[in-house]
């Protein structure tokens, strides 16, 4: 059982993604947290998406060939 820092509630270690850098391997908030979180702000994360991959073509069309 692990505490979700966002929600503060208990959940069973299978509603948290991994995330090797930390401790116990595991993220600190819940899949359904985090869902939400990525719901809420989607529109300004594939914004960046976009603007990074239109920065970085060439070394995007490296990874291809």
């Amino acid at each position: 059982m692990k505490i979700c820092c966002k929600c503060n509630q208990i959940k069973d270690l299978t509603c948290f993604g991994k995330h090797s850098e930390s401790k116990d391997g595991l993220r600190a908030r819940c899949r359904d947290c985090r869902k939400i979180e990525y719901n809420q702000n989607r529109q300004l994360i594939l914004k960046q998406h976009k603007e990074y991959y239109q920065e970085n073509k060439e070394k995007f069309s490296q990874y291809g060939k």
